[in-house]
């Protein structure tokens, strides 16, 4: 298990697969919306810009797999979910803390980032990327602890909200699995962890309860085997 660091020759590798898929995807016109905070991600902290793309990636395959949801729907929504970092309110010395854990207090105020980019993406009219960017973390690790209701105007539909919800708890695994793969904890060091599909599986499995099934079969596709960066 070496160190691993993200670079911005890295970061251009990761750039061909990804903007493939946001190209073939996303509608010409909305290309640029993805690509400026791209720019922002890349801008304000490259490791945060990376896991936005590898999550993107992987939403998509995993969106793929379980045909429930548009590739459109995946790419915005995983690739959003961590809009919230690009805050002020989010200081970029806390995204960058290396070899030991945030304080408490440090984490506090990261814990703020999936409010922040729900606000941030309601405002900006895409509900499934703001309920992704919302859940991302509350699916799994319980914050944030309160949540706005109504989630979403009530307006859009049940059947629309419920979708939603549904594919942000799809994007929340997504996360997972980057962090299981690539991180050594979200805001700490970041190391290469060079798991195997069976210790993801594990792993995944510790936050994810809920999705057994649908892991258990990611895991006999070999979903968990392939590379995203």
């Amino acid at each position: 298990m070496g160190n691993y660091i993200v670079t911005p020759e890295k970061l251009k590798d990761l750039e061909n697969p990804l903007f493939g898929l946001i190209r073939e995807h996303v509608k010409p016109e909305e290309v640029q919306f993805l690509m400026d905070y791209w720019d922002r991600f890349k801008a304000k902290d490259i490791e945060t810009a990376e896991h936005s793309g590898r999550a993107c990636i992987m939403g998509y395959n995993l969106g793929q797999f379980t045909r429930m949801f548009s590739p459109r729907t995946m790419i915005y929504s995983s690739f959003c979910h961590d809009v919230g970092k690009l805050s002020d309110q989010i200081p970029v010395e806390l995204l960058q803390i290396k070899g030991r854990k945030p304080s408490d207090q440090e984490m506090g105020i990261i814990r703020q980032h999936p409010l922040l980019g729900y606000k941030m993406l309601l405002d900006q009219d895409h509900p499934f990327s703001a309920l992704a960017a919302l859940l991302h973390h509350w699916f799994t690790k319980g914050y944030p602890e309160v949540l706005p209701d109504p989630i979403l105007p009530m307006e859009l539909g049940q059947k629309t909200i419920w979708a939603a919800e549904s594919s942000a708890r799809i994007v929340a695994l997504a996360d997972c699995y980057d962090a299981a793969r690539y991180r050594n904890n979200c805001h700490g060091s970041l190391i290469q962890r060079k798991k195997n599909p069976a210790e993801i599986r594990k792993s995944l499995l510790e936050e994810n309860r809920d999705l057994e099934d649908l892991i258990n079969n990611l895991a006999k596709e070999g979903i968990f085997d392939i590379p995203l960066a």
